[in-house]
């Protein structure tokens, strides 16, 4: 069979999965922050946060790992483009400046609705949410991101940018191993052995605890998970057959459980680190199981997940400046009474969801604006 019988489906539909996975993920990070609300209050009594808690108790523990798979996802797709498309001569330059149009709006955008909440905060009640460090200076360093795992490890005015901050730095690394100088692209060995050795980076920041600029356990996330991600579409294109699928899928099988029974057993310390192994190989399997893309790519599924999307990213950024508003509320009114009742769960969900909808109509004019600015 030809080696690029895997290019046949339109991309939409060879990756309908992973738009589901990042809907789904991204509703189970917004819920899985619910209970964070008393550690934003440093209430001195412990309200029980969780509501629905008997249906939702797996997203409460385990809900942060779900971080890795968004970095897993971004390094596949990243790595599988660059196989289709070839661009071998595309400068520095142009390669960031797509992912920093593309991702920067949303993260501007949430970031300045948290200062200006974090400000109101502090006018109102004397300090800020979670005690953040707030002057003009630090509101820069937020805006490069450069205070969430790169020069620091503070909490910063925007707290999922941790995410963004190792993401760029994964872009940056992906593009010195893949296009700076052609040989390297088409030498796979060397973009392997170079992505193998920044997994085990970041996997020995996770299992050491390691807390300064760069090595920390934020950019060790990042780094463990992209280049997982990377390799696997390294491997989806040197595969580029059904040849070895069935048992290929038959181990991933097993490795799977056997990441599962890490999660639980939390052997290595560090739940991150089975979950990057447990999700790489559930991505593995997703993508080699031809009833899975028939199932998600037909109309219904598509009318379920296609909004959430399409949503995702803002929802991912947009949920945090509603639990600041929460807090804010909280010192206000005494609202923590409320917590952990189904109905707030619901008014939360509603509310992160309608700021994400609203960051969403906002980030077309702020790419624009960014444009004209950069030139």
């Amino acid at each position: 069979m030809n080696r690029n019988s895997t290019h046949i489906l339109p991309q939409e539909d060879r990756y309908g999965y992973i738009d589901f996975l990042k809907a789904c993920s991204a509703i189970v990070i917004m819920l899985y922050h619910i209970p964070g609300l008393i550690v934003y209050e440093d209430l001195q009594e412990l309200y029980p946060v969780r509501p629905l808690e008997g249906l939702l108790k797996p997203i409460y523990t385990y809900g942060y790992t779900l971080v890795e798979l968004f970095f897993i996802l971004f390094g596949f797709l990243l790595s599988v483009n660059y196989f289709m498309k070839k661009k071998d001569d595309q400068s520095l330059s142009c390669f960031m400046g797509r992912k920093a149009i593309r991702l920067y709006p949303m993260f501007l955008l949430t970031t300045c609705l948290c200062s200006i909440l974090q400000y109101f905060s502090l006018c109102k009640t004397g300090s800020t949410v979670l005690k953040v460090g707030f002057n003009l200076n630090f509101f820069w360093l937020d805006l490069l991101m450069l205070r969430a795992g790169i020069i620091a490890v503070d909490v910063p005015l925007n707290v999922p940018a941790w995410f963004l901050s190792p993401l760029f730095v994964c872009y940056f690394l992906f593009w010195i191993i893949f296009y700076e100088g052609k040989e390297k692209t088409k030498d796979l060995d060397k973009a392997v052995l170079f992505s193998i050795l920044l997994i085990l980076v970041g996997i020995t920041t996770l299992y050491k605890g390691w807390n300064t600029a760069i090595f920390n356990e934020r950019m060790g996330q990042g780094l463990a998970a992209f280049f997982s991600g990377v390799l696997l579409g390294v491997d989806k294109e040197v595969r580029g057959k059904e040849g070895r699928r069935k048992e290929a899928l038959l181990c991933s099988v097993i490795l799977f459980f056997i990441s599962v029974f890490l999660m639980g057993a939390n052997l290595s310390g560090n739940r991150y680190i089975p979950a990057v192994f447990m999700f790489i190989v559930f991505v593995f399997i997703l993508d080699n199981l031809k009833a899975v893309h028939t199932f998600i790519n037909t109309k219904l599924c598509r009318m379920i997940y296609k909004p959430m999307y399409d949503l995702s990213y803002a929802i991912f950024l947009s949920h945090y400046p509603v639990l600041i508003g929460i807090a804010i509320l909280n010192r206000i009114f005494n609202i923590a009474r409320f917590y952990s009742e189904w109905w707030f769960l619901a008014v939360y969900i509603f509310c992160s969801i309608l700021l994400a909808f609203l960051m969403k109509k906002l980030e077309g004019p702020t790419r624009l604006f960014l444009k004209n600015l950069l030139g």
